[in-house]
Protein backbone atom coordinates (compact mmCIF):
# COMPACT_ATOMS: atom_id res chain seq x y z
CA UNK A 1 0.00 0.00 0.00
CA UNK A 2 0.89 3.63 -0.83
CA UNK A 3 1.82 5.49 2.46
CA UNK A 4 -0.70 8.08 1.32
CA UNK A 5 -3.22 5.84 1.57
CA UNK A 6 -1.86 4.68 5.14
CA UNK A 7 -2.01 8.33 5.78
CA UNK A 8 -5.49 8.48 4.86
CA UNK A 9 -6.77 5.47 6.81
CA UNK A 10 -5.22 6.83 9.71
CA UNK A 11 -6.77 10.89 8.62
CA UNK A 12 -3.47 12.22 8.98
CA UNK A 13 -1.21 14.25 6.87
CA UNK A 14 1.32 12.43 4.58
CA UNK A 15 3.66 15.42 5.16
CA UNK A 16 4.08 14.68 9.09
CA UNK A 17 5.83 11.69 10.62
CA UNK A 18 3.46 9.48 11.52
CA UNK A 19 3.26 7.60 15.09
CA UNK A 20 1.57 5.04 15.26
CA UNK A 21 0.73 1.96 17.65
CA UNK A 22 -0.46 -1.24 16.32
CA UNK A 23 -2.43 -3.51 18.56
CA UNK A 24 -3.04 -7.30 17.32
CA UNK A 25 -2.45 -9.00 20.83
CA UNK A 26 -4.94 -9.01 23.84
CA UNK A 27 -7.57 -6.24 24.23
CA UNK A 28 -5.77 -4.90 27.44
CA UNK A 29 -2.27 -4.59 25.41
CA UNK A 30 -3.67 -1.49 23.66
CA UNK A 31 -3.30 0.54 26.70
CA UNK A 32 0.28 -1.12 27.32
CA UNK A 33 1.49 0.09 24.19
CA UNK A 34 -0.49 3.69 23.70
CA UNK A 35 1.47 4.04 27.45
CA UNK A 36 4.61 3.01 26.71
CA UNK A 37 4.41 5.02 23.52
CA UNK A 38 3.62 8.58 25.45
CA UNK A 39 6.47 7.37 27.54
CA UNK A 40 8.68 7.43 24.37
CA UNK A 41 7.59 10.48 22.89
CA UNK A 42 4.90 12.25 24.33
CA UNK A 43 2.11 14.10 21.55
CA UNK A 44 -0.41 12.86 19.19
CA UNK A 45 -0.46 8.89 18.35
CA UNK A 46 -2.73 7.13 16.23
CA UNK A 47 -3.55 3.50 16.75
CA UNK A 48 -4.33 0.87 14.39
CA UNK A 49 -6.22 -1.74 16.60
CA UNK A 50 -6.71 -4.78 14.31
CA UNK A 51 -9.80 -5.79 16.11
CA UNK A 52 -11.16 -2.38 14.87
CA UNK A 53 -14.06 -3.10 12.60
CA UNK A 54 -12.66 -2.03 9.01
CA UNK A 55 -9.19 -2.20 10.44
CA UNK A 56 -7.11 -3.36 7.40
CA UNK A 57 -5.82 -6.71 7.56
CA UNK A 58 -2.98 -7.80 7.31
CA UNK A 59 -1.53 -4.52 8.69
CA UNK A 60 1.80 -5.70 7.01
CA UNK A 61 0.15 -4.48 3.91
CA UNK A 62 0.13 -1.00 5.23
CA UNK A 63 3.23 -1.05 7.69
CA UNK A 64 5.64 -1.75 4.52
CA UNK A 65 4.67 1.91 3.64
CA UNK A 66 6.09 3.59 6.79
CA UNK A 67 9.15 6.18 5.99
CA UNK A 68 11.84 7.60 7.72
CA UNK A 69 10.77 10.16 10.75
CA UNK A 70 7.74 7.44 11.38
CA UNK A 71 7.47 6.02 14.39
CA UNK A 72 5.38 2.15 15.29
CA UNK A 73 5.26 0.84 18.84
CA UNK A 74 3.98 -2.67 19.06
CA UNK A 75 4.22 -5.71 20.53
CA UNK A 76 6.79 -8.34 18.94
CA UNK A 77 4.39 -10.94 18.01
CA UNK A 78 5.22 -13.48 15.97
CA UNK A 79 3.70 -12.43 12.84
CA UNK A 80 4.21 -8.47 13.65
CA UNK A 81 7.85 -9.23 14.13
CA UNK A 82 8.83 -11.02 11.23
CA UNK A 83 6.32 -9.19 8.92
CA UNK A 84 8.32 -6.15 10.26
CA UNK A 85 11.98 -7.59 9.25
CA UNK A 86 10.48 -8.86 5.87
CA UNK A 87 8.94 -5.47 4.43
CA UNK A 88 11.69 -4.00 6.39
CA UNK A 89 9.43 -1.74 8.91
CA UNK A 90 11.38 -2.73 11.64
CA UNK A 91 14.03 -0.21 12.16
CA UNK A 92 11.06 2.25 12.57
CA UNK A 93 9.50 0.05 15.24
CA UNK A 94 9.66 -0.05 18.95
CA UNK A 95 9.04 -3.26 20.80
CA UNK A 96 7.13 -3.24 23.86
CA UNK A 97 6.20 -6.46 25.43
CA UNK A 98 2.31 -7.01 25.88
CA UNK A 99 0.25 -7.86 29.15
CA UNK A 100 0.47 -11.43 28.82
CA UNK A 101 1.54 -13.21 32.78
CA UNK A 102 4.14 -15.53 32.17
CA UNK A 103 4.36 -14.76 28.50
CA UNK A 104 7.73 -14.25 27.27
CA UNK A 105 6.49 -14.18 23.71
CA UNK A 106 9.89 -16.21 22.39
CA UNK A 107 10.23 -16.19 19.19
CA UNK A 108 11.71 -19.20 16.99
CA UNK A 109 14.45 -17.87 14.20
CA UNK A 110 17.18 -16.80 16.32
CA UNK A 111 20.10 -19.78 14.58
CA UNK A 112 17.83 -20.34 11.32
CA UNK A 113 20.66 -19.12 9.27
CA UNK A 114 23.22 -16.78 9.20
CA UNK A 115 22.09 -13.18 9.13
CA UNK A 116 18.86 -14.04 10.68
CA UNK A 117 17.44 -11.36 12.95
CA UNK A 118 17.55 -12.42 16.75
CA UNK A 119 14.25 -12.08 18.16
CA UNK A 120 13.60 -9.52 20.72
CA UNK A 121 14.98 -9.98 24.21
CA UNK A 122 11.77 -8.65 26.32
CA UNK A 123 12.45 -6.80 29.48
CA UNK A 124 9.56 -6.77 32.37
CA UNK A 125 7.40 -3.78 32.46
CA UNK A 126 7.93 -0.41 33.18
CA UNK A 127 11.66 -0.46 31.83
CA UNK A 128 11.43 0.81 28.28
CA UNK A 129 14.92 1.07 26.83
CA UNK A 130 15.46 0.43 23.30
CA UNK A 131 18.06 0.50 20.90
CA UNK A 132 17.14 2.03 18.49
CA UNK A 133 18.25 0.97 14.91
CA UNK A 134 18.23 -2.85 16.09
CA UNK A 135 14.94 -4.86 16.88
CA UNK A 136 16.34 -5.78 20.57
CA UNK A 137 14.99 -4.37 23.76
CA UNK A 138 17.47 -4.17 26.84
CA UNK A 139 17.20 -4.54 30.62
Amino acid sequence: MPRGALCALLDEPASRPLRLVVRAGLPEDRAVLEDAARALDPGRWRTLDLADAGAPFPAARWLGALREGDQLVAAPGYNTFWEAQTLGFARYTRWVPGSRPGDPRRLPGAAAAPGTPRPPALVPRPSLSVEMGNTALRG
